[in-house]
C-alpha cells in the first residue's frame, strides 16, 4: 500500500492503526510470493504503457479557456438572474433598451450627420436632376 508521500508502508504500521470494530480484516496474511508479484516490475511495465505515464500534469495557461475555468460563477449568475421569476422581465427590458437604442441612433443622430454634412457640403455641389441630366459641362470630359 502506497501512502501520500509516496513511500511503502509496513504491514506491522498498519496493523498498529486502530481500526473499528466492523472493519472486516484479512483471515491470513498475504504470501511473500502474492506480495512480490503485486509490487515491482510488473506494475513498473503496466504504468510504462500505460497513458497516465505519458500524461503532462503541469499544463500551461491558454487565455482561451478561462470562460470555462470561470464558468460556475457565469452559470450562477444566469441561473440568479435570467431564471428567477423577474428574468422575462429582464429581458424585455434589455429588448427595450437595445430597440431604444437603435430608434435613437437612426431616427435622430443619423438624420442630425447627414443634414449637418448636407448644410455644410451640398450647398457647392452643381449637380443636375438625377433622371434629367443638367445643362452643366462635365470637367471629367474632356
Amino acid at each position: 500500500m502506497l501512502a501520500r508521500s509516496g513511500a511503502r508502508v509496513s504491514r506491522s504500521a498498519l496493523a498498529r492503526t486502530a481500526l473499528p470494530a466492523a472493519t472486516p480484516t484479512l483471515s491470513r496474511p498475504l504470501s511473500p510470493d502474492a506480495a512480490a508479484s503485486s509490487s515491482g516490475s510488473s506494475a513498473g511495465v503496466a504504468l510504462a504503457g500505460s497513458p497516465i505515464f505519458f500524461t503532462e500534469l503541469d499544463k500551461p495557461f491558454y487565455p482561451a479557456e478561462l470562460p470555462f475555468a470561470i464558468a460556475g460563477k457565469i452559470d450562477g449568475l444566469v441561473q440568479s438572474m435570467g431564471e428567477s421569476e423577474h428574468g422575462p422581465l429582464l429581458l424585455a427590458g434589455l429588448v427595450g433598451v437595445t430597440a431604444l437604442r437603435m430608434g435613437i441612433y437612426y431616427g435622430f443622430f443619423q438624420p442630425s450627420y447627414l443634414w449637418h454634412f448636407q448644410e455644410t457640403y451640398g450647398q457647392t455641389w452643381k449637380v443636375g436632376h438625377h433622371l434629367y441630366g443638367h445643362s452643366l459641362p462635365n470637367p471629367l470630359k474632356k
